[in-house]
Formats: C-alpha cells, structure tokens, sequence
C-alpha cells in the first residue's frame, strides 16, 4: 500500500496519531447486483474515540481499484462516518463516484470540522464555537491543496457560511495563480438555482426508482449509469465558483 497522505500531515502539524487517528472499514455495492467495492479510510480525529459532536480533520480512503490518481472531494462538515459503523451515504457516494472515475484513492476535506450528519445543527454549534476547532483544520486543508490536490471536487453544497466561502476560494485561486499549481476544479453537478456545485446527499435522481443499495436509498444512480463527466468549474474575482461550459 502507497505511503498515506495523512502521514506526512502527522509529521508537518505534529499530530500524535496513535491517539488521534482513527481507521473506518466498508464494503458496499456501486449498484444493485454488481461486485462491492472494498474500501478502508483513515481520519485524523480530535479525540482518540471518534464520536459526534467531536471535530474530524482530515479523511484519506484507500479503494480496491485499478489506477494511480485521488479524487478529493471538499464538502461542509464530516458526517457520521465513525469507526465501527462504517461511512454513510454521501461519503459512499463520494466513493462511488471517484469507483467510476477510475480512482484509487479519495480525500475528504471539509469547511469546518464538526462531525454532525445534520447539517443545520452542525452550522448553529460550529457557530457557538466560535470557529476555535477550526484553526488546524484550515491549516491543514491549506497544506494539502497546495502539496497533494490535483482533481478537486467542490461538493459543500448551500450551506456553506460565506466567510468561508470565501477564504478557502480565496486560498486555491492564490494557490492556482501565484504558485502555478495545476488544480482541476470540479462538480460532479451543478445547481443552476442556486449556481453552486450540488452536495453529494442532495442532487439525488432514484427517488422514484425505490432503490436500495445495501442500506444507501440516496445513490447518485444517473451519474453513475450514464458515467458522466465532471464538470469544470473556475474561481471568478469575486471569489464565487463558476461552470466553465467544460468537463473533465
């Protein structure tokens, strides 16, 4: 197994992983009848139980799959993937896109650290915080796009708080420009509503198929049958996102 990106974060940001590093195991289908994808995550949590309401940092996801590339997807907080319970329908999802995009690797980053899979309770408690989990966090984020990111997936939705919206947009198009770093941005789909890349538990298109898939009833069945493209997004100078009209 290829050395773990999370190693080299411990090392940089002097992170005790024995105590801090958590590792989650799945197996799941793609879709109904086909083989399941056999995949083990490590995360880098603030306590050395992994539970909710704790802040998880960073979540690196090893895939029996052939190739040599990661995708990372870079969504609003961690949900309730936890060790001895296996990861939840939009991490599955992120799996099952990077599964058919010929990827052998996926990170999850997120905007802020708070592990809560409900998304309203988690911004009002990031809120009471007052952001203090969420130095390391971005320290680390910043460190990673800069040194590992190539493919990365902007998937964080409508409910990203602006401010950070607009720091971490801010900090990959620096990143793109002045450091003449090669980072495709992408959306697997974009919300024309809202102009802004859908998250990955909510652009779903089985609702009326009745479809489970070993627990999942939320899969992203039209991007996965059809295997789409990604599409290509841009940081304008307003620091918004924008869809270029092209894909990867």
């Amino acid at each position: 197994m290829e050395k773990l990106i999370l190693n080299t974060i411990k090392e940089c940001f002097n992170i005790n992983l024995e105590e801090n590093e958590q590792i989650i195991s799945d197996s799941f289908s793609k879709y109904p009848g086909e083989k399941k994808i056999n995949v083990c995550g490590y995360g880098i949590f603030k306590d050395n139980i992994a539970k909710r309401g704790s802040h998880r940092y960073f979540l690196e996801i090893q895939i029996n799959n052939i190739g040599n590339k990661t995708l990372t997807a870079f969504m609003l907080n961690p949900s309730n993937s936890l060790p001895n319970e296996g990861f939840d329908q939009t991490v599955r999802n992120v799996i099952r896109i990077a599964y058919v995009k010929n990827y052998s690797k996926v990170v999850i980053l997120n905007t802020f650290s708070l592990i809560n899979g409900k998304g309203q309770d988690a911004i009002k408690n990031y809120k009471k915080q007052a952001k203090n989990n969420n130095d390391l966090n971005r320290k680390i984020i910043n460190f990673y796009v800069r040194n590992y990111s190539t493919d990365l997936m902007i998937a964080w939705g409508t409910q990203i708080q602006t401010s950070d919206k607009k720091y971490y947009l801010e900090q990959i198009k620096n990143i793109q420009q002045n450091e003449n770093k090669n980072i495709n941005l992408i959306a697997y789909a974009w919300n024309k509503k809202a102009n802004c890349p859908y998250h990955p538990s909510q652009q779903v298109d089985n609702s009326k198929k009745n479809i489970d898939i070993d627990g999942d009833g939320r899969v992203l069945s039209s991007f996965l049958e059809k295997n789409k493209n990604f599409k290509l997004l841009k940081v304008n100078n307003n620091f918004e996102l924008e869809f270029t009209g092209k894909y990867l």
